[in-house]
């Protein structure tokens, strides 16, 4: 396996084995389209696990992306930022990981500090193809200025996400989302929040949910805080084709920005079983136009 500590602007592994990688400086790129980091398993037959740990004295910033992960060995993709990870003003996602079909579940935990993407990318952006889970969690900074400040897909052969805040603010960037999800998997999908979640102005929803048809349900749980959307869009917004039950709570503030849009949109198509909504404090409030 391959082990790297400190400043690396890139690390390979082609051989077998786990890859470690832990940033305590500063890692900065100013080339065009270049990561402040780009880290990548790439051995398909033997290669394992892909780790990457960035403590709190941490920076990691690139002209063209923040942090790039790709695994394409056969374990699982874990990544840890404490400290601040970002792309220029216009560039692309400030953390950008592509867990590939031998993987085993893609996991982000960001412990503090601040997570930024670019005019042409998210905050976070987590692909997972592999036949895990994709479990994101958040307690600094996320936001984006183009796109969304989170962005998770699951592909056909992966199975749940878990979105967690447990505090902090997540921001989308303008016309996009504040939390995004594509869920085409075979397990559930969850997003549950603390802190502050809100789109841009001029941008989409707080929280966006698509499930797709094999997934098994989706939960939203708000303990805290504000969900608010942006121009024209709710501000949880979940279209679920799965067949499945789908259950909203909701004890913050919940907000729509303009008219036309829904404090909550929830729709269950054919195959859907049960739609829970439950407030159990705070406001919940619609565009003029729409209910909330």
């Amino acid at each position: 396996g391959t082990s790297t500590t400190g400043a690396a602007g890139a690390a390979y592994n082609d051989g077998p084995g786990p890859m470690t990688v832990t940033v305590k400086g500063s890692l900065t790129s100013t080339e065009s389209n270049s990561a402040g980091l780009k880290v990548q398993n790439t051995d398909l037959s033997s290669g394992t696990d892909l780790t990457v740990d960035e403590t709190a004295s941490g920076v990691i910033h690139g002209a063209g992306m923040g942090l790039q992960i790709w695994n394409f060995g056969a374990g699982a993709t874990t990544i840890t930022t404490a400290g601040d990870v970002s792309a220029d003003a216009l560039g692309g996602s400030g953390l950008t990981v592509h867990s590939g079909e031998n993987t085993t579940g893609l996991s982000i935990t960001q412990t503090a500090g601040t997570i930024t993407g670019g005019a042409q990318g998210d905050g976070i952006n987590a692909y997972n193809e592999g036949t895990g889970a994709t479990t994101i969690t958040t307690a600094g900074t996320v936001t984006a200025d183009g796109y969304n400040g989170i962005y998770a897909s699951n592909q056909t052969t992966a199975t749940d996400i878990t979105i967690t805040q447990t505090a902090g603010t997540i921001t989308g960037g303008t016309h996009s989302n504040a939390i995004g999800i594509t869920n085409n998997g075979t397990g559930a999908t969850s997003v549950t929040t603390a802190g502050t979640v809100t789109a841009n102005d001029s941008g989409g929803s707080g929280i966006s949910i698509l499930n797709e048809s094999a997934t098994t349900g989706v939960t939203v749980d708000q303990k805290s805080g504000m969900i608010g959307g942006g121009a024209h869009a709710d501000a949880i917004h979940i279209a679920n084709f799965g067949a499945s039950a789908m259950t909203v709570t909701v004890a913050g503030t919940v907000s729509a920005n303009e008219d036309g849009s829904a404090g909550i949109y929830a729709l269950n198509y054919s195959f859907g079983t049960d739609v829970t909504v439950t407030q159990t404090a705070g406001t919940i409030t619609g565009g003029s136009e729409d209910a909330a």
